[in-house]
């Protein structure tokens, strides 16, 4: 028996064949399709020989913005307490903070850099309240008959 063909169907589309200019000469050479080729030059816009600097540019922003650290909305909201006035608040935060440490959703040096700061928050706030100046005794002695002072 012969090889079935099968015959072309009216709802199907005709296949669109590329001529062999229409295609990258890179990926002509390397059996991939490429991008339409930028008229005047044998490459696409991807392989364009003048464009690999601004090409290796994009591809430094779509990798940095790739392995952006998100960070959840709730751990921002905690955050926010942290940054409370209140020591009781920040100790409360700390507590938390401990927590989401042994959770593993903060990493240790996460947690350390949290504690550091709150120390460095409950330093400056004790330097900041004023401290009732301590009293001056000013003794006044006799000398030669004359008071001094």
């Amino acid at each position: 028996m012969g090889e079935s063909v099968a015959p072309f169907s009216p709802t199907q589309p005709p296949t669109q064949l590329r001529s062999a200019s229409s295609g990258c000469v890179v990926g002509q050479e390397r059996g991939f399709r490429c991008l339409p080729v930028i008229p005047g030059t044998p490459w696409c816009a991807k392989h364009h020989p003048e464009r690999q600097a601004e090409n290796r540019q994009h591809a430094r922003m779509a990798a940095r913005a790739s392995h952006a650290r998100r960070t959840d909305p709730a751990l921002d909201a905690w955050a926010a307490t942290l940054a409370s006035s209140r020591a009781e608040t920040r100790e409360q935060a700390l507590r938390e903070a401990a927590v989401l440490v042994a959770k593993r959703i903060l990493t240790a040096a996460e947690g350390h850099a949290i504690v550091a700061l709150s120390r460095e928050a409950d330093r400056r706030e004790k330097a900041a309240k004023p401290t009732t100046p301590a009293r001056v005794v000013v003794e006044v002695q006799k000398f030669n008959g004359q008071a001094s002072a």
